[in-house]
């Protein structure tokens, strides 16, 4: 597995990985359903060896003798970092995790907090420039869905495409938006009154029909979203998959259900409907807090990658809280103090030494 942080890497790298007679695709999260089941099951069933991907690659697939990972690019986090990597090897044959690290790659690596975390001024203007793109007026478009283009967004507002993504994520985890990126998302749907309320709802015989043939085909519908198939649904009530979506959207009018329909492009949907500007308020625990958490995780995982001291193991256990860990013995820095002949104390012992005699004849001290 090759991991990159961008979709267009990974068709890149993969087609040259292919001009070197290399087995090779891509895989990222904007494919389709149908195009990620077809690469997945080419990857496990050996027909296609290596896969590059963003991060949506990998959860859920038991692969066992994946022999190496390679990150291209510095993940987020330590967490993100020990998940993947942990794909190699799972048979317990020798396998390996590779970080390719440059210099700067810890500059682009702390520049992911700015981009990850815009100015919260810039992140109100996308929600209003998102209303005006939408021509959602204020106090209208509660539970409205919207196809959203991204790319088009960002060309009309002369937005980053960059932090207006991340500026979405933000407003959707303060509750303003849901902002989904899937290709090929499937319908969902929950109820907005309680189950006692139904019965006394002055429904026609078909909406209380289609009511309870959804009460007996999924549960939790009162408290989650939940996957729905109108196809199947058609089925049981005797109608098109197309009476049944008008049914189901003439509920939704009513607000007597949330739904939200099978979608082959990325889309926002308004939680509430619009907001003034002026009383658009991005939480702490959204914003602030979390920020101050991925400062952390992104200063982590440039110790680790600068880190040529200390066993890549020992250090990632020391991180995770691991009690007294031990050197792997096979990692880089470990196989560079085994090729010196020396016992860890004496190799620790003469690099610092070292440091500080460096640090005393550097030019500013000089």
């Amino acid at each position: 597995i090759v991991y990159v942080r961008s979709r267009r890497e990974t068709k890149e790298i993969a087609v040259a990985l292919q001009k070197t007679k290399i087995s090779a695709d891509f895989f990222h999260a904007g494919l389709s359903h149908e195009e990620k089941v077809y690469k997945q099951n080419a990857w496990k069933t050996g027909e296609c060896r290596v896969i590059v991907s963003t991060n949506a690659f990998g959860m859920g697939i038991d692969k066992p003798d994946v022999r190496l990972v390679i990150h291209m690019d510095l993940p987020n986090s330590l967490e993100e970092y020990y998940q993947e990597a942990g794909r190699a090897g799972r048979d317990g044959e020798r396998s390996y995790a590779i970080v390719l690290y440059t210099k700067a790659d810890s500059v682009k690596l702390k520049k992911r907090v700015s981009d990850s975390f815009p100015r919260k001024e810039f992140i109100i203007r996308v929600y209003e420039a998102l209303g005006n793109y939408f021509q959602v007026a204020v106090g209208s478009g509660g539970s409205n869905v919207y196809d959203f283009n991204l790319h088009e967004f960002c060309h009309v507002f002369k937005f980053s495409h960059l932090q207006t993504h991340h500026a979405l994520k933000i407003l959707e985890l303060a509750g303003y938006i849901e902002y989904t990126e899937e290709v090929d998302s499937r319908s969902r749907l929950r109820f907005l009154v309680f189950r006692d309320e139904l019965y006394s709802l002055n429904l026609s015989k078909d909406n209380d029909e289609l009511v309870h043939t959804i009460l007996r085909n999924y549960t939790g519908v009162f408290s989650d979203d939940v996957y729905i198939d109108e196809a199947m649904l058609a089925i049981r009530l005797g109608r098109t998959r197309e009476e049944v979506y008008q049914a189901l959207i003439h509920l939704a009018r009513l607000r007597y259900i949330y739904y939200v329909p099978h979608k082959k492009t990325p889309f926002i949907v308004y939680t509430s409907s619009r907001e003034d500007t002026q009383f658009v308020a991005i939480p702490k625990s959204v914003y602030e807090e979390r920020k101050k958490r991925f400062e952390k995780r992104i200063a982590s995982m440039a110790d680790y990658a600068e880190n040529e001291r200390i066993c890549r193991s020992r250090m990632l256990l020391i991180y995770f809280d691991e009690k007294n860990p031990k050197d792997c013995g096979s990692c880089d820095v470990c196989l560079r103090k085994t090729e010196t002949g020396l016992t860890n104390y004496e190799f620790n012992k003469i690099e610092t030494l070292l440091a500080e005699s460096l640090e005393a004849t550097s030019p500013q001290r000089l």
